[in-house]
């Protein structure tokens, strides 16, 4: 990898040429960086940089010192110190990808299978990697990492498989490659955490270098009957206001609950309106197929279903949602 430092340089001789200054450059660590071939001075005039290319993989500090000398034998020399950093394994957590990322689920649902993308800014060690994981909550997620056991299945815990397969990819500059990690985390019985539980994954290398990456798995209360696709009716409510709220016209909103709306222009406060209709997904269900046989669109399932639902991906097959068909688009569709 390539360091480059911007310097600039002067006389206290106005209109003196500064291309004929000569430059001395030491380091107090040679094994790390070798002035002699490690590092070439670029630029002219006043502006210079310097280019550093540390030793193979060597890491650890220098202090460099660069000295300038003019024709008369005046000179000056300025010290800074280069620190490089040990080559370490990485989480997918920086844009654009960022595929390591908190999670949802609902109490007693295991999460969607997630994936996301681990390495090593060393491409040689990238296939030595092994990963762990543990929760800060053991109440909520129990300790249990990281097979399909039994203890798994009826406890709850923390699956995890890293592919084998090797992918290649960029980091810091770097050329390397990259590992996917399938998770999935089942709550212990019906435990909840709306505030989140802190999980800790830690990746390692065949030489015991450590990386721990930390993500929020949001366990969700489980809704109750009566109140799944359901809102209480508050002082000052129309049906517009609340049609609104949930991102659909009023008279989806009349059409779910004409048979206990007397008027649509008013609300009796404290009275429940239905906001949609329970789905269970099937298998080959994706939130667009939905969204298409219903008459809505993925993002206002999305919206809807913001407690469950992490982004477009993540449905599986059993999962409950509400879903706020446009019953216009459905009975034009019938005839």
């Amino acid at each position: 990898m390539q360091v480059i430092v911007p310097f600039v340089v002067g006389h206290v001789t106005a209109n003196y040429d500064l291309d004929t200054l000569q430059f001395l450059i030491l380091s107090t660590n040679n094994l790390l960086v070798n002035p002699a071939t490690d590092i070439t001075i670029q630029g002219s005039k006043a502006s210079r940089f310097l280019l550093i290319r540390p030793r193979g993989k060597e890491y650890g500090t220098t202090d460099i010192t660069v000295s300038v000398r003019d024709s008369t034998g005046a000179d000056a020399a300025s010290t800074f110190t280069l620190t490089v950093l040990q080559l370490s394994p990485f989480f997918d957590d920086n844009p654009p990808t960022n595929t390591f990322k908190d999670m949802k689920t609902v109490a007693g649902t295991p999460t969607f299978p997630y994936t996301f993308l681990v390495g090593h800014e060393d491409a040689d060690l990238v296939d030595t990697l092994s990963i762990q994981a543990s929760s800060a909550n053991v109440e909520v997620i129990p300790n249990t990492c990281c097979d399909l056991s039994s203890a798994f299945e009826i406890y709850g815990g923390i699956f995890l498989n890293m592919s084998d397969a090797l992918i290649p990819a960029s980091r810091s500059g770097l050329s390397t490659f990259v590992r996917e990690v399938t998770v999935v985390v089942r709550p212990r019985g019906t435990a909840a955490a709306d505030d989140g539980v802190q999980l800790s994954f830690r990746l390692q290398d065949s030489r015991e270098r450590v990386t721990i990456g930390r993500i929020t798995l949001f366990v969700y209360s489980r809704p109750s009957v009566d109140k799944f696709c359901a809102y209480d009716v508050r002082p000052l409510d129309t049906l517009t206001s609340v049609s609104d709220a949930f991102g659909m016209h009023w008279l989806t909103l009349y059409l779910l609950n004409n048979h206990t709306i007397r008027h649509p222009d008013r609300l009796p406060p404290g009275q429940r309106l239905s906001v949609g209709r329970p789905y269970v997904v099937r298998s080959g269900d994706s939130l667009y197929s939905i969204a298409t046989r219903f008459g809505t669109t993925w993002q206002h399932i999305m919206t809807t279903n913001a407690a469950t639902l992490l982004d477009q991906q993540s449905v599986f097959e059993g999962q409950l949602l509400c879903l706020a068909p446009d019953l216009a688009f459905i009975a034009c569709r019938g005839r």
